[in-house]
């Protein structure tokens, strides 16, 4: 992947997670390619080649009528069967309509890994 954020001509991580919200029927049609409409956030930034384990993202998805006792669990499902295979979903918990990722978080970890022939 070229990073997490959208970019042109490189496929991200957003645009994946975003299509698969578009075909597990979670976004509009009329809100999809449009984050911004939908409240996209996450909670650090991931560049290409930069591992996103653990990423915190937020955003408003669209529960259907017949679809409003589907449990969270039910809606993670949903979503990470519509995604490839090196992408999981953890987990997906109903927010306060105000939530953002990345403004309401509480901490931030990184972790840098460097292969031990540098060091000699």
């Amino acid at each position: 992947y070229g990073g997490f954020q959208v970019n042109a001509n490189q496929r991200s991580l957003q645009a994946v997670i975003e299509l698969a919200c578009y075909e597990a029927g979670m976004l509009n049609l009329l809100n999809f390619g449009y984050p911004f409409k939908y409240g996209w956030s996450t909670s650090a930034r991931t560049d290409k080649g930069v591992h996103a384990c653990a990423q915190v993202c937020s955003l408003k998805l669209e529960v259907l009528e017949s679809d409003k006792e589907e449990t969270m669990e039910g809606v993670r499902q949903r979503l990470e069967a519509q995604l490839p295979s090196d992408i999981r979903v953890l987990d997906v918990a109903r927010t306060t309509r105000s939530f953002c990722a990345k403004t309401q978080r509480d901490r931030a970890r990184y972790q840098y890994m460097i292969p031990s022939f540098l060091l000699h």
